[in-house]
């Protein structure tokens, strides 16, 4: 599957990362408005657009509210958070079977 790279929500995670005190390693992107990040903290989270995708099981996430933790609404983002997940993600494709498991895209 191919995939446009979306510069301009690369950049939006970016900004975002750069207020929290720690740094991406790396990102990947999983679909359009939808990228994994390993940061400096050895954290692997999924960050997306809540203008495009919503929870498939939002009473595991506090009804939605555990994926917009501090500012990231102000960004205009959600957050998978990876940290604690058993197993650990480890690379893009497991971000995305994880990503596939818990986002949808809204209707």
């Amino acid at each position: 599957m191919e995939i446009d790279v979306d510069l301009a929500f690369i950049h939006k995670v970016q900004a975002y990362i750069a207020t929290q005190g720690f740094k991406a390693l790396y990102m990947g992107q999983i679909w359009s408005e939808c990228v994994m990040v390993l940061d400096t903290m050895n954290e692997c989270d999924i960050y997306f657009s809540p203008e495009r995708y919503e929870p498939t099981m939002p009473e595991i996430w506090r009804d939605g509210a555990a994926l917009f933790p501090g500012r990231t609404k102000e960004f205009g983002l959600g957050i998978l958070p990876g940290t604690g997940r058993t197993p650990s993600i480890k690379n893009l494709d497991e971000a995305r079977q994880f990503a596939l498991q818990y986002l949808r895209q809204k209707q």
